[in-house]
């Protein structure tokens, strides 16, 4: 599994109290492993007594560890995919129970049912591309029906913070991050001020986003469940939040692809949508510059995969500048 120090094993006596506390004392485990997906949940999957497969997920112990714009993330991920359930025909795993009283476990925890497939990480490169091609455009659809999901203020689904406008709520996120990569001295190459500047500047753009949608944020391949050429599931919700569609993953950089532009119904943007675009570039590839600080990483390589990126983004946002003017 991905090596941090926010990840922390359970002993077999601890998930049976576990099982047995969201299940019943009659309920029992037959039989657990644990998955080696994820970089901050614990997470195992289980064969319970009445052939169930389960899957259970253990936020970490450790506060500390996490960056300000991680808020409640277990709560958000239940709430999130309870949303999605109830108001979509988006695929997620049902929710068992979720605990978060901290006695059996000292941690906040959930069981789900297990996903039948496999993530499209771990079989993509395996795929006819017109196949590949066909869960990208599945994903759009997907997306563009999670987005129809609204509420009345912006902000993390777990972040008791709301803000009434986006620019405010996008904004906070950006000072909350800056923060933390200063707390751990992380170098992203633009100067913080420089950067705080520019975003006063840009405030206009964000002025255009006036109806708070649900965002998955993190719809990379690992988080999509494919079977028999299809898509089955979609997990990882916790980061889930209330804002402008164009923040999700998938219009990122390095995950963007016109299939799933297609499936969306959006391959063309305007300049403000332009401007937006790359500012979530930013707050993501700084996000993955800082969080390794945090989390004990044990190396590197995914601040350095990252700050090119970044790097790419800014000269972008400053040539869109230039151009305005």
């Amino acid at each position: 599994m991905p090596q941090n120090a926010m990840k922390k094993e359970q002993t077999p006596e601890t998930l049976r109290a576990m099982v047995h506390k969201c299940f019943g004392e009659e309920m029992d485990m037959r039989s657990f492993r644990p998955l080696d997906e994820g970089y901050c949940n614990m997470a195992y999957a289980m064969e319970l007594s009445d052939g169930r497969r389960v899957i259970c997920k253990i936020a970490p112990e450790d506060k500390s560890r996490f960056l300000r714009v991680e808020v409640n993330l277990m709560q958000a991920e239940v709430r999130a995919m309870e949303l999605v359930q109830e108001k979509t025909r988006v695929p997620v795993a049902p929710v068992y129970q979720y605990d978060d009283s901290c006695t059996v476990c000292k941690s906040p925890y959930f069981f789900m049912k297990e996903l039948k497939g496999q993530s499209l990480a771990s079989v993509r490169d395996s795929l006819p591309p017109a196949v590949k091609e066909g869960l990208y455009w599945e994903l759009g659809q997907m997306e563009r029906r999670i987005n129809q999901v609204t509420h009345d203020t912006f902000g993390f689904v777990g972040d008791e913070r709301t803000f009434a406008d986006w620019f405010s709520a996008f904004s906070r996120m950006m000072d909350d991050l800056f923060l933390d990569a200063e707390a751990k001295k992380i170098d992203f190459g633009v100067p913080f001020d420089t950067l705080r500047a520019r975003l006063r500047q840009d405030e206009d753009c964000f002025r255009a986003v006036t109806v708070p949608q649900l965002i998955h944020w993190d719809l990379w391949d690992g988080n999509v469940f494919v079977l028999d050429g299809h898509i089955c599931g979609l997990i990882d919700w916790e980061r889930a939040l209330w804002g402008d569609p164009l923040m999700d993953d998938r219009f990122r950089r390095h995950e963007r692809n016109e299939a799933f532009l297609t499936g969306y119904g959006q391959k063309e943007f305007s300049t403000g949508e332009t401007c937006r675009i790359l500012w979530y570039d930013l707050f993501l590839y700084g996000v993955m510059m800082t969080e390794g600080a945090y989390r004990g990483y044990p190396d590197d390589s995914q601040y350095e995969w990252a700050k090119p990126l970044f790097a790419q983004s800014f000269r972008e946002l400053q040539l869109l500048k230039s151009q305005e003017e």
